[in-house]
């Protein structure tokens, strides 16, 4: 998937916002301050093994971030991959011009961003394929323009530029459970820092770590298929 993160890297500051310091200290039963930095290593580290389009939860963000995903054919109706989808208002969606060479906004006139359940859906409002619907768009016809070649080039892969932000915009919107989810994860961290030699999020968690983790947040957890 072409799929980027455009927005800037967030901070350890906000993410220690969904996950203090203290409150895994309280979580630990942790009553001195000398640990303090790796403790916010390790919530910095259980965020990041959770949130985002690589995370344990499959591209469900805790924090909002902005995304720029590409495509070569919109259809009738597309999923973004990336969720929470909270605001259609930070959607855009642009087409490449051949005539000028650059990206251009798509006629908004033509599609509609909804929310479906938590992901954010772009869809036609004719109801049909939008690459049919404005293929003619700005006096542009692609298959006009294509048979000027003896041989026909290969759709242009990056056709379609969208930009949208998914997750919640502050760490109060964050559930519950998924904040718990990052408390046992990084404790579970802090009780074996001793014998985890290099970045904690590549080390496997334990059966019963896992189960608890997924019965926290599982219901956060969407494969492909929804399933």
């Amino acid at each position: 998937m072409d799929l980027q993160r455009i927005s800037a890297p967030l901070t350890l500051g906000q993410k220690l916002g969904v996950v203090s310091i203290d409150a895994l200290k309280l979580h630990q039963r942790v009553a001195e301050d000398d640990e303090d930095q790796l403790i916010a290593d390790l919530i910095e580290a259980a965020y990041d093994y959770l949130s985002g389009p690589e995370g344990w939860l499959n591209g469900y963000c805790l924090l909002e971030e902005s995304f720029e995903l590409y495509v070569d054919t919109l259809g009738s109706r597309l999923e973004l991959p990336v969720r929470r989808f909270f605001d259609a208002d930070l959607v855009s969606v642009e087409r490449f011009d051949l005539i000028s060479g650059q990206y251009q906004d798509l006629d908004v006139g033509l599609y509609t961003v909804v929310r479906e359940d938590d992901y954010g859906v772009i869809a036609s409002l004719s109801g049909r394929p939008l690459g049919e619907t404005e293929r003619t768009w700005r006096g542009l016809d692609w298959s006009a323009w294509a048979a000027r070649w003896t041989d026909t080039p290969a759709r242009k892969p990056r056709l379609y530029r969208i930009r949208f932000a998914a997750g919640a915009k502050s760490a109060d919107l964050v559930p519950s459970p998924l904040k718990q989810a990052i408390k046992l994860i990084a404790g579970y961290w802090y009780e074996k820092r001793e014998s985890i030699e290099s970045d904690p999020r590549t080390q496997a968690l334990p059966e019963n770590l896992t189960i608890g983790i997924g019965r926290l947040a599982g219901r956060y957890r969407v494969a492909v298929d929804h399933s």
